[in-house]
């Protein structure tokens, strides 16, 4: 599911589609992929193949800290624990909440 959200962000293979990317980093999310719970998050925040919401962002980004897979996530993406944590703390700041982001 993951792989395939990627192929769907970069159109390799498929016609690009942030869309259908979204689609499955949240299938791939709900599954447990740390790296696709950042990933999620991120869109989510930025608005990216959806509308912005941050409180999905803080949730997902929460999720992916809880994950005991975490350190998987310096392995995959460019990003570690502290921006991710950076990331919340910012969230928080705006005064978002992921109890609102559960979908």
């Amino acid at each position: 599911m993951e792989k395939l959200a990627y192929c769907y962000v970069g159109g390799i293979g498929v016609t690009k589609d942030l869309t259908q990317a979204t689609y499955w980093l949240q299938k791939a999310a709900e599954q447990g992929s740390v790296v696709a719970q950042v990933d999620l998050g991120m869109a989510y925040r930025n608005g990216v193949g959806m509308e912005k919401n941050r409180n999905a962002a803080l949730y997902w980004l929460e999720k992916a800290l809880e994950n005991e897979k975490i350190a998987e996530l310096e392995t995959f993406t460019h990003l570690n624990y502290a921006d991710v944590k950076i990331r919340i703390e910012s969230l928080k700041d705006e005064g978002y909440s992921s109890a609102q982001g559960k979908l």
